[in-house]
Protein backbone atom coordinates (compact mmCIF):
# COMPACT_ATOMS: atom_id res chain seq x y z
CA UNK A 1 0.00 0.00 0.00
CA UNK A 2 1.53 3.29 -1.13
CA UNK A 3 2.06 6.27 1.14
CA UNK A 4 -0.76 8.26 -0.48
CA UNK A 5 -3.27 5.44 0.02
CA UNK A 6 -2.13 5.04 3.63
CA UNK A 7 -2.73 8.74 4.27
CA UNK A 8 -6.16 8.59 2.58
CA UNK A 9 -7.04 5.48 4.63
CA UNK A 10 -6.06 7.23 7.85
CA UNK A 11 -8.12 10.31 7.01
CA UNK A 12 -11.16 8.18 6.13
CA UNK A 13 -10.79 6.24 9.39
CA UNK A 14 -10.91 9.47 11.39
CA UNK A 15 -13.69 10.97 9.27
CA UNK A 16 -15.93 7.89 9.38
CA UNK A 17 -15.49 7.68 13.15
CA UNK A 18 -16.27 11.38 13.60
CA UNK A 19 -19.45 11.03 11.51
CA UNK A 20 -21.10 9.15 14.40
CA UNK A 21 -20.48 11.92 16.95
CA UNK A 22 -23.44 14.17 16.01
CA UNK A 23 -25.76 11.18 16.35
CA UNK A 24 -24.33 10.27 19.75
CA UNK A 25 -24.66 13.88 20.88
CA UNK A 26 -28.27 14.16 19.72
CA UNK A 27 -29.34 11.01 21.57
CA UNK A 28 -27.47 11.96 24.75
CA UNK A 29 -28.85 15.52 24.78
CA UNK A 30 -32.42 14.38 24.10
CA UNK A 31 -32.05 11.36 26.43
CA UNK A 32 -34.17 9.34 24.01
CA UNK A 33 -33.85 7.54 20.70
CA UNK A 34 -37.44 8.25 19.65
CA UNK A 35 -37.73 8.01 15.89
CA UNK A 36 -34.80 5.61 15.44
CA UNK A 37 -35.96 2.14 14.43
CA UNK A 38 -34.39 -0.68 16.50
CA UNK A 39 -34.04 -2.99 13.51
CA UNK A 40 -32.27 -0.26 11.55
CA UNK A 41 -29.65 -0.15 14.32
CA UNK A 42 -29.56 -3.94 14.63
CA UNK A 43 -29.11 -4.63 10.91
CA UNK A 44 -26.38 -2.00 10.55
CA UNK A 45 -24.62 -3.52 13.57
CA UNK A 46 -24.86 -7.03 12.08
CA UNK A 47 -23.38 -5.80 8.77
CA UNK A 48 -20.52 -4.05 10.62
CA UNK A 49 -19.94 -7.18 12.73
CA UNK A 50 -19.64 -9.38 9.62
CA UNK A 51 -17.15 -6.95 8.08
CA UNK A 52 -15.13 -6.95 11.30
CA UNK A 53 -15.24 -10.76 11.58
CA UNK A 54 -14.07 -11.37 8.01
CA UNK A 55 -11.44 -8.63 8.23
CA UNK A 56 -10.13 -10.15 11.45
CA UNK A 57 -10.17 -13.63 9.89
CA UNK A 58 -7.95 -12.50 7.00
CA UNK A 59 -5.68 -10.70 9.47
CA UNK A 60 -5.30 -13.70 11.79
CA UNK A 61 -5.00 -16.25 8.99
CA UNK A 62 -2.58 -14.28 6.81
CA UNK A 63 0.10 -16.23 4.93
CA UNK A 64 2.24 -15.91 1.85
CA UNK A 65 -0.51 -17.20 -0.47
CA UNK A 66 -2.90 -14.44 0.63
CA UNK A 67 -0.57 -11.44 0.32
CA UNK A 68 -3.10 -9.68 -1.93
CA UNK A 69 -5.41 -9.47 1.10
CA UNK A 70 -3.17 -9.17 4.18
CA UNK A 71 0.60 -9.19 3.85
CA UNK A 72 2.77 -11.55 5.86
CA UNK A 73 3.86 -9.95 8.09
CA UNK A 74 1.08 -7.30 8.12
CA UNK A 75 2.02 -3.84 6.87
CA UNK A 76 0.93 -0.52 8.37
CA UNK A 77 -1.75 -0.37 5.68
CA UNK A 78 -3.06 -3.78 6.80
CA UNK A 79 -3.32 -2.46 10.36
CA UNK A 80 -5.29 0.52 9.06
CA UNK A 81 -7.66 -1.83 7.25
CA UNK A 82 -8.44 -3.86 10.36
CA UNK A 83 -8.69 -0.63 12.36
CA UNK A 84 -11.35 0.62 9.92
CA UNK A 85 -13.45 -2.51 10.45
CA UNK A 86 -12.90 -2.52 14.22
CA UNK A 87 -13.73 1.13 14.86
CA UNK A 88 -16.86 1.16 12.70
CA UNK A 89 -18.08 -2.00 14.42
CA UNK A 90 -17.54 -0.32 17.80
CA UNK A 91 -19.34 2.83 16.61
CA UNK A 92 -22.41 0.82 15.63
CA UNK A 93 -22.18 -1.17 18.86
CA UNK A 94 -22.25 2.07 20.88
CA UNK A 95 -25.35 3.22 18.97
CA UNK A 96 -27.03 -0.08 19.76
CA UNK A 97 -25.99 0.36 23.40
CA UNK A 98 -27.70 3.76 23.45
CA UNK A 99 -30.85 2.08 22.14
CA UNK A 100 -30.74 -0.40 25.02
CA UNK A 101 -30.03 2.30 27.62
CA UNK A 102 -32.37 5.14 26.67
CA UNK A 103 -36.18 5.10 26.38
CA UNK A 104 -38.66 4.42 24.84
CA UNK A 105 -37.79 0.86 23.74
CA UNK A 106 -39.87 -1.90 25.31
CA UNK A 107 -38.31 -4.73 27.26
CA UNK A 108 -39.54 -7.25 24.68
CA UNK A 109 -37.95 -5.43 21.76
CA UNK A 110 -34.70 -5.04 23.67
CA UNK A 111 -34.63 -8.72 24.53
CA UNK A 112 -35.38 -9.86 20.97
CA UNK A 113 -32.83 -7.58 19.29
CA UNK A 114 -30.16 -8.41 21.87
CA UNK A 115 -30.76 -12.15 21.46
CA UNK A 116 -30.52 -11.85 17.67
CA UNK A 117 -27.26 -9.94 17.88
CA UNK A 118 -25.66 -12.26 20.43
CA UNK A 119 -26.59 -15.24 18.23
CA UNK A 120 -24.94 -13.63 15.21
CA UNK A 121 -21.89 -12.64 17.24
CA UNK A 122 -21.45 -16.28 18.27
CA UNK A 123 -21.28 -17.47 14.65
CA UNK A 124 -19.18 -14.59 13.32
CA UNK A 125 -16.67 -13.09 15.74
CA UNK A 126 -16.31 -15.93 18.25
CA UNK A 127 -14.98 -18.46 15.66
CA UNK A 128 -12.32 -15.94 14.61
CA UNK A 129 -11.32 -15.38 18.24
CA UNK A 130 -10.97 -19.16 18.52
CA UNK A 131 -8.94 -19.17 15.30
CA UNK A 132 -6.48 -16.70 16.80
CA UNK A 133 -5.64 -19.22 19.55
CA UNK A 134 -4.77 -22.06 17.15
CA UNK A 135 -1.18 -23.12 16.41
CA UNK A 136 0.23 -22.56 12.90
CA UNK A 137 -1.06 -24.81 10.14
CA UNK A 138 0.46 -28.27 10.30
CA UNK A 139 1.81 -27.83 13.83
CA UNK A 140 -0.04 -30.97 14.89
CA UNK A 141 -1.39 -34.09 13.20
CA UNK A 142 -4.91 -33.25 14.36
CA UNK A 143 -5.01 -29.80 12.81
CA UNK A 144 -8.27 -28.13 13.97
CA UNK A 145 -8.17 -25.48 11.23
CA UNK A 146 -10.77 -27.37 9.21
CA UNK A 147 -13.25 -25.60 11.50
CA UNK A 148 -11.94 -22.26 10.23
CA UNK A 149 -12.20 -23.50 6.65
CA UNK A 150 -15.88 -24.20 7.27
CA UNK A 151 -16.27 -20.71 8.76
CA UNK A 152 -14.61 -19.09 5.72
CA UNK A 153 -16.62 -21.05 3.14
CA UNK A 154 -19.92 -20.56 4.99
CA UNK A 155 -19.47 -16.83 5.38
CA UNK A 156 -18.00 -16.24 1.92
CA UNK A 157 -20.51 -18.25 -0.10
CA UNK A 158 -23.67 -17.86 1.99
CA UNK A 159 -23.79 -15.52 4.97
CA UNK A 160 -21.95 -12.67 3.28
CA UNK A 161 -24.57 -12.47 0.53
CA UNK A 162 -27.34 -12.37 3.12
CA UNK A 163 -25.49 -9.61 4.94
CA UNK A 164 -25.40 -7.49 1.79
CA UNK A 165 -29.18 -7.92 1.46
CA UNK A 166 -29.62 -6.93 5.13
CA UNK A 167 -27.64 -3.74 4.47
CA UNK A 168 -30.34 -2.77 1.96
CA UNK A 169 -33.23 -3.94 4.16
CA UNK A 170 -32.04 -1.65 6.99
CA UNK A 171 -33.45 1.29 5.02
CA UNK A 172 -37.09 0.25 5.23
CA UNK A 173 -37.81 0.10 9.00
CA UNK A 174 -36.04 3.43 9.52
CA UNK A 175 -37.78 5.19 6.64
CA UNK A 176 -41.13 3.89 7.87
CA UNK A 177 -40.29 5.12 11.38
CA UNK A 178 -39.47 8.60 10.06
CA UNK A 179 -42.67 8.86 8.01
CA UNK A 180 -44.88 7.58 10.84
CA UNK A 181 -43.90 10.26 13.38
CA UNK A 182 -44.99 13.87 13.62
CA UNK A 183 -42.70 14.60 16.59
CA UNK A 184 -39.04 15.54 16.02
CA UNK A 185 -36.85 12.53 15.29
CA UNK A 186 -33.72 11.63 17.28
CA UNK A 187 -31.97 10.77 14.02
CA UNK A 188 -29.24 13.33 13.27
CA UNK A 189 -29.34 14.85 9.77
CA UNK A 190 -25.72 15.94 10.28
CA UNK A 191 -24.60 12.34 10.81
CA UNK A 192 -26.73 11.14 7.90
CA UNK A 193 -25.26 13.71 5.52
CA UNK A 194 -21.70 13.12 6.68
CA UNK A 195 -22.01 9.33 6.44
CA UNK A 196 -23.59 9.52 2.99
CA UNK A 197 -20.47 11.24 1.68
CA UNK A 198 -17.77 9.67 3.85
CA UNK A 199 -18.83 6.05 3.46
CA UNK A 200 -19.18 6.47 -0.31
CA UNK A 201 -15.52 7.54 -0.26
CA UNK A 202 -14.66 4.61 2.04
CA UNK A 203 -16.30 2.24 -0.45
CA UNK A 204 -14.32 3.79 -3.30
CA UNK A 205 -11.12 3.57 -1.27
CA UNK A 206 -11.56 -0.18 -0.73
CA UNK A 207 -11.27 -0.70 -4.48
CA UNK A 208 -7.75 0.79 -4.50
CA UNK A 209 -6.43 -0.35 -1.11
CA UNK A 210 -5.43 -3.75 -2.51
CA UNK A 211 -3.44 -4.55 -5.65
CA UNK A 212 -5.51 -7.09 -7.59
CA UNK A 213 -4.73 -9.00 -10.79
CA UNK A 214 -6.62 -7.66 -13.81
CA UNK A 215 -7.75 -11.17 -14.76
CA UNK A 216 -9.93 -11.65 -11.68
CA UNK A 217 -13.69 -11.78 -12.21
CA UNK A 218 -16.20 -9.49 -10.50
CA UNK A 219 -17.77 -12.48 -8.72
CA UNK A 220 -14.40 -13.59 -7.32
CA UNK A 221 -13.58 -10.00 -6.38
CA UNK A 222 -16.76 -9.81 -4.31
CA UNK A 223 -16.60 -13.29 -2.80
CA UNK A 224 -12.98 -13.94 -2.01
CA UNK A 225 -11.15 -10.68 -1.65
CA UNK A 226 -11.40 -8.38 1.33
CA UNK A 227 -12.04 -5.31 -0.79
CA UNK A 228 -15.06 -6.67 -2.71
CA UNK A 229 -17.77 -7.10 -0.11
CA UNK A 230 -16.34 -4.26 1.98
CA UNK A 231 -16.72 -1.84 -0.92
CA UNK A 232 -20.24 -3.06 -1.75
CA UNK A 233 -21.54 -3.00 1.83
CA UNK A 234 -20.09 0.45 2.56
CA UNK A 235 -21.56 1.83 -0.66
CA UNK A 236 -24.98 0.46 0.29
CA UNK A 237 -24.70 2.04 3.75
CA UNK A 238 -23.86 5.38 2.13
CA UNK A 239 -26.87 5.05 -0.19
CA UNK A 240 -29.20 4.19 2.71
CA UNK A 241 -28.00 7.20 4.71
CA UNK A 242 -28.54 9.40 1.63
CA UNK A 243 -32.15 8.25 1.24
CA UNK A 244 -32.83 8.73 4.96
CA UNK A 245 -31.27 12.20 4.91
CA UNK A 246 -33.48 13.42 2.09
CA UNK A 247 -36.55 11.77 3.65
CA UNK A 248 -35.93 13.54 6.96
CA UNK A 249 -35.04 16.86 5.31
CA UNK A 250 -38.17 16.69 3.18
CA UNK A 251 -40.35 16.30 6.26
CA UNK A 252 -38.55 19.13 8.04
CA UNK A 253 -39.03 21.49 5.09
CA UNK A 254 -42.68 20.44 4.78
CA UNK A 255 -43.21 21.04 8.50
CA UNK A 256 -41.61 24.50 8.36
CA UNK A 257 -43.75 25.43 5.35
CA UNK A 258 -46.91 24.30 7.12
CA UNK A 259 -46.03 26.37 10.20
CA UNK A 260 -45.42 29.46 8.10
CA UNK A 261 -48.72 29.18 6.20
CA UNK A 262 -50.93 28.34 9.22
CA UNK A 263 -52.77 31.46 10.44
CA UNK A 264 -52.21 32.53 14.04
CA UNK A 265 -55.02 31.72 16.47
CA UNK A 266 -56.09 34.82 18.36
Amino acid sequence: MGAVIVIISGILLLASTASFIPQYNRIICRKTHTGIAPYYLLLNLIVATEQFALGLHFFVDNNETMDDIVHSPPTFGDWLNIAQFSVIWLCHLILFGFYLYYPPATRTTKSVTTAIYISFFLISVVPVIYESTLPPTGASLADPRWIIAIFFITHTFFINHVITVLAVVALFPQRREILSRLAPCALSTTSLAAQAVIFALVALAWTIRLSLPWSISIVSWYRYLLVGWAAVDNLIFAAVQTVLYWTLRGLEVEGNTSNETTPLVR
